[in-house]
């Protein structure tokens, strides 16, 4: 399953107008999906498990992450169809969801329930540093 599934759409858009923007083409739908999950993982990544969040289905799923994801599907969506007719209330939404996931990704806002990394599933990360300094006299 998914984990954005058609009953999350219209919650957001009516479904009018998404079957408009995509011409009632469900390949267009999933691969703004897709394009948008993977830029929401891009910001997510190096903090969350973002493996663990993308699995969930149904009510586990983040609605934050949820929202942010189907704002960034239906701007891309909407790119897709008309660039020209996009309205000023979905550019807004959709930089709203970018600038959430900069904050995110910077550690200014942490979600509620997302699944942080652990050295268990850190995805080979590294950590440096280095050891004290010390004072030689001669």
């Amino acid at each position: 399953m998914s984990f954005i599934v058609s009953t999350d759409y219209p919650a957001t858009i009516h479904a009018e107008i998404l079957t408009a923007i995509t011409r009632n083409n469900s390949t267009v739908i999933t691969d703004c999906e897709n394009n948008a999950i993977d830029q929401v993982k891009g910001y997510l990544n190096a903090r969350y498990d973002v493996d663990s969040i993308f699995s969930q289905t149904g009510v586990n799923r983040s609605k934050t992450i949820l929202q942010y994801v189907l704002d960034i599907a239906i701007y891309r969506m909407h790119i897709a169809h008309n660039p020209q007719k996009i309205t000023e209330a979905r550019i807004a939404l959709y930089e709203q969801a970018l600038a959430d996931l900069g904050k995110i990704q910077a550690g200014k806002i942490n979600p509620p329930g997302l699944p942080v990394l652990t050295p268990q599933n850190d995805k080979g990360q590294l950590q440096f540093g280095s050891n004290t300094k010390r004072n030689n006299h001669f």
